[in-house]
Protein backbone atom coordinates (compact mmCIF):
# COMPACT_ATOMS: atom_id res chain seq x y z
CA UNK A 1 0.00 0.00 0.00
CA UNK A 2 1.16 3.16 -0.97
CA UNK A 3 0.91 6.45 1.53
CA UNK A 4 1.00 9.48 0.43
CA UNK A 5 4.24 12.05 1.59
CA UNK A 6 3.51 14.91 4.38
CA UNK A 7 5.92 17.46 3.52
CA UNK A 8 6.55 20.39 5.34
CA UNK A 9 6.45 22.38 2.26
CA UNK A 10 2.52 21.83 2.01
CA UNK A 11 0.58 24.42 4.15
CA UNK A 12 -2.75 25.62 4.03
CA UNK A 13 -3.92 28.87 3.37
CA UNK A 14 -6.93 30.46 4.60
CA UNK A 15 -8.97 33.49 2.98
CA UNK A 16 -10.32 35.71 5.05
CA UNK A 17 -12.98 36.78 2.99
CA UNK A 18 -13.86 33.44 1.92
CA UNK A 19 -14.62 30.20 4.03
CA UNK A 20 -12.41 28.20 0.90
CA UNK A 21 -8.77 26.51 1.91
CA UNK A 22 -6.27 26.45 -0.51
CA UNK A 23 -3.36 24.16 -0.16
CA UNK A 24 -0.04 25.61 -2.24
CA UNK A 25 1.85 22.35 -2.93
CA UNK A 26 5.21 23.32 -3.74
CA UNK A 27 6.30 20.95 -6.09
CA UNK A 28 3.18 19.69 -8.29
CA UNK A 29 5.26 17.68 -10.77
CA UNK A 30 6.55 15.23 -8.25
CA UNK A 31 2.94 14.96 -6.62
CA UNK A 32 1.79 14.06 -9.70
CA UNK A 33 3.75 11.81 -10.36
CA UNK A 34 3.50 9.96 -7.33
CA UNK A 35 0.04 9.49 -8.12
CA UNK A 36 0.25 8.25 -11.24
CA UNK A 37 2.83 5.88 -9.75
CA UNK A 38 0.61 4.82 -7.02
CA UNK A 39 -2.30 4.70 -9.93
CA UNK A 40 -0.12 2.40 -11.99
CA UNK A 41 0.42 -0.13 -9.00
CA UNK A 42 -3.03 -0.07 -7.83
CA UNK A 43 -3.99 -1.10 -11.53
CA UNK A 44 -1.37 -4.30 -11.42
CA UNK A 45 -2.88 -5.35 -7.72
CA UNK A 46 -6.26 -5.42 -9.46
CA UNK A 47 -5.10 -7.16 -12.98
CA UNK A 48 -3.28 -10.24 -10.38
CA UNK A 49 -6.56 -9.96 -8.63
CA UNK A 50 -8.58 -10.47 -11.84
CA UNK A 51 -6.45 -13.30 -12.66
CA UNK A 52 -6.00 -15.06 -9.49
CA UNK A 53 -10.41 -15.14 -9.45
CA UNK A 54 -9.86 -16.41 -13.08
CA UNK A 55 -7.72 -19.24 -12.18
CA UNK A 56 -10.58 -19.95 -9.46
CA UNK A 57 -12.89 -20.03 -11.56
CA UNK A 58 -11.46 -22.14 -13.98
CA UNK A 59 -10.75 -24.32 -10.68
CA UNK A 60 -13.84 -24.10 -9.49
CA UNK A 61 -15.21 -25.48 -13.37
CA UNK A 62 -12.51 -28.54 -13.94
CA UNK A 63 -13.36 -29.64 -10.10
CA UNK A 64 -17.01 -29.87 -11.13
CA UNK A 65 -16.53 -31.39 -14.75
CA UNK A 66 -14.10 -33.96 -12.83
CA UNK A 67 -17.03 -34.97 -10.73
CA UNK A 68 -19.35 -35.26 -13.39
CA UNK A 69 -16.76 -37.69 -15.13
CA UNK A 70 -16.79 -39.51 -11.77
CA UNK A 71 -20.15 -39.88 -11.57
CA UNK A 72 -20.47 -41.14 -14.92
CA UNK A 73 -17.99 -43.83 -14.28
CA UNK A 74 -19.38 -44.83 -11.60
CA UNK A 75 -23.10 -45.78 -13.35
CA UNK A 76 -20.86 -47.43 -16.29
CA UNK A 77 -19.26 -49.62 -13.37
CA UNK A 78 -22.56 -50.09 -11.48
CA UNK A 79 -24.03 -51.36 -15.21
CA UNK A 80 -21.42 -53.58 -15.79
CA UNK A 81 -21.65 -55.22 -12.82
CA UNK A 82 -25.00 -56.29 -12.76
CA UNK A 83 -24.28 -57.59 -16.38
CA UNK A 84 -21.41 -59.68 -15.07
CA UNK A 85 -22.50 -63.26 -13.66
CA UNK A 86 -22.50 -64.04 -10.11
CA UNK A 87 -19.72 -66.42 -9.06
CA UNK A 88 -18.43 -67.84 -6.00
CA UNK A 89 -15.21 -67.08 -6.84
CA UNK A 90 -12.90 -64.89 -5.10
CA UNK A 91 -9.19 -63.19 -5.71
CA UNK A 92 -6.06 -65.38 -4.51
CA UNK A 93 -4.71 -64.00 -1.30
CA UNK A 94 -0.52 -63.69 -1.98
CA UNK A 95 0.00 -66.83 -0.01
CA UNK A 96 -2.46 -68.85 -2.03
CA UNK A 97 -0.67 -66.83 -5.27
CA UNK A 98 2.83 -67.95 -4.03
CA UNK A 99 2.28 -71.68 -3.82
CA UNK A 100 0.34 -71.50 -7.35
CA UNK A 101 3.31 -70.04 -8.55
CA UNK A 102 5.58 -72.49 -6.75
CA UNK A 103 3.04 -75.30 -7.96
CA UNK A 104 3.54 -74.39 -11.73
CA UNK A 105 7.59 -74.25 -11.49
CA UNK A 106 7.77 -77.40 -9.82
CA UNK A 107 5.44 -78.65 -12.83
CA UNK A 108 7.08 -77.26 -15.29
CA UNK A 109 10.83 -78.16 -14.08
CA UNK A 110 9.71 -81.83 -14.27
CA UNK A 111 8.79 -81.23 -17.84
CA UNK A 112 11.57 -79.59 -18.62
CA UNK A 113 13.91 -82.23 -18.17
CA UNK A 114 12.59 -84.36 -20.75
CA UNK A 115 12.67 -80.84 -23.43
CA UNK A 116 15.95 -79.32 -25.35
CA UNK A 117 16.60 -75.74 -24.09
CA UNK A 118 15.74 -73.21 -26.23
CA UNK A 119 17.64 -71.52 -28.87
CA UNK A 120 18.88 -67.73 -28.49
CA UNK A 121 17.64 -66.03 -31.14
CA UNK A 122 19.47 -63.12 -32.28
CA UNK A 123 17.85 -60.04 -33.37
CA UNK A 124 19.46 -57.69 -35.50
CA UNK A 125 18.81 -53.79 -33.81
CA UNK A 126 16.73 -51.99 -35.73
CA UNK A 127 18.21 -49.11 -37.64
CA UNK A 128 17.24 -45.98 -35.91
CA UNK A 129 16.75 -42.48 -37.89
CA UNK A 130 20.06 -41.30 -36.32
CA UNK A 131 21.63 -43.88 -37.65
CA UNK A 132 20.34 -43.59 -41.21
CA UNK A 133 21.72 -40.03 -40.80
CA UNK A 134 25.06 -40.88 -39.70
CA UNK A 135 25.15 -42.84 -42.82
CA UNK A 136 24.11 -40.60 -44.79
CA UNK A 137 26.76 -38.29 -42.94
CA UNK A 138 29.39 -41.05 -43.74
CA UNK A 139 28.45 -41.11 -47.32
CA UNK A 140 28.46 -37.64 -47.67
CA UNK A 141 32.33 -37.15 -46.43
CA UNK A 142 33.40 -40.38 -48.60
CA UNK A 143 32.03 -38.37 -51.53
CA UNK A 144 34.10 -34.79 -50.21
CA UNK A 145 37.40 -36.69 -50.07
CA UNK A 146 37.29 -38.64 -53.41
CA UNK A 147 36.71 -34.60 -54.53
Amino acid sequence: MVRAKTSPDVEPVRDKTDESFFVRISDPQELRREVLESSKLMIHVLQSEKKLEDIREEKARVITEFKKHIKEMNLIIAKIKKRLPRTKLRALTKEEQLEVYKKGLADTQHKGAKKAPPKEIVVAPKKTEVDALKSQLDDIESKLRSI
